[in-house]
């Protein structure tokens, strides 16, 4: 598969494994294809080739929601804040003390598990529609 930010190609190799050498690639449809879709596809193919966009939103908003569907999973499952702490950030387990105190990282997760009990309970249509 192929992809970046805003493309995604699949492609099926056969004959020589493609990640041990370089390879001549011959594109095959299937059947009578619409020819705007062989064009589309070739044009994807292309711009995944020679320029691919990576574009990640690091927001905090994206975090909480990665940390909070992880939480959510965790959680239905059991596992303690530490748990899923040990899981999603083991370099800031290894650096954390855990206390019942102030503990910034159990804060972050309550936070994040309230914004994946959000998005279960309907927030993730807002998300679709963004």
């Amino acid at each position: 598969m192929l992809r970046d930010s805003k493309h995604a190609l699949t492609l099926h190799c056969r004959g020589a494994q493609v990640l041990r050498c370089p390879v001549d690639v011959t594109l095959q449809y299937d059947g009578v294809p619409n020819p705007a879709d062989v064009v589309q596809s070739v044009v994807i193919f292309e711009h995944l080739m020679r320029r691919p966009e990576h574009t990640i939103d690091r927001s905090l908003w994206r975090i909480l929601r990665r940390d909070g569907l992880a939480c959510l999973d965790g959680k239905a499952l059991g596992a303690t804040y530490q748990d899923i702490a040990k899981v999603l950030y083991p370099h800031r387990m290894r650096e954390t003390r855990w206390t019942r105190d102030s503990n910034p990282l159990r804060e972050h997760l309550r936070r994040a598990y309230a914004v994946g009990q959000d998005l279960r309970d309907g927030g993730y249509v807002d998300l679709l529609n963004a």
